[in-house]
């Protein structure tokens, strides 16, 4: 009993040594943080902006070659070769890119560091569901050949990405 004892203190002893500290955790949160606003969102007010991208194939993927293995696929626009975008159902995912946003301003607020970047970039995701909500009634009507009060109402788009966002903000990404 006693050398059980002493095994199982000795494991979560050993475990503790080499457990990751907090600042280890803010580093990578920081870089991947940092990896995220580089490649999945472009902030901003314009179509596209502060939705972020569900995934992305880089230029390097085994998928973005031609079938015959001989090279990458190219853009219809320039034949210039090129990674994958998706959003898909985008405002699903912006919810969870608000709690980030939230969380990330609480943290920051409490360890009395600068929001204004966190602020500017809630303020544009924020403004991001006003702009999918107001361009449904717009698309709606020109899809039933009616016309609709572009009004804040909460029915909404899924995304309003343009078919050439993602070449234009992120070149072989």
């Amino acid at each position: 009993m006693k050398h059980s004892f002493l095994a199982v203190a000795f494991a979560l002893t050993a475990g503790w040594s080499v457990a990751q500290t907090d600042p280890i955790n803010l580093q990578k949160y920081w870089k991947l943080r940092n990896d995220f606003r580089e490649r999945f969102v472009k902030i901003g007010s314009e179509p596209g902006a502060s939705l972020p991208a569900r995934s992305l194939k880089p230029l390097e993927c085994v998928d973005n070659y031609t079938a015959d293995g001989s090279g990458y696929n190219s853009t219809p626009l320039g034949n210039i070769s090129h990674g994958e975008m998706k959003w898909g159902d985008g405002m699903i995912r912006q919810g969870y890119y608000l709690g980030l946003l939230a969380t990330e301003y609480r943290l920051l607020k409490d360890a009395n560091q600068d929001v204004t970047g966190v602020l500017n970039e809630l303020y544009y995701a924020l403004n991001a569901i006003n702009r999918v909500d107001v361009q449904a009634e717009l698309e709606q009507g020109q899809a039933y050949n009616a016309n609709f009060s572009t009004s804040l109402n909460g029915f909404y788009m899924r995304e309003d990405i343009p078919e050439n966002f993602a070449s234009a903000n992120w070149s072989n990404s």
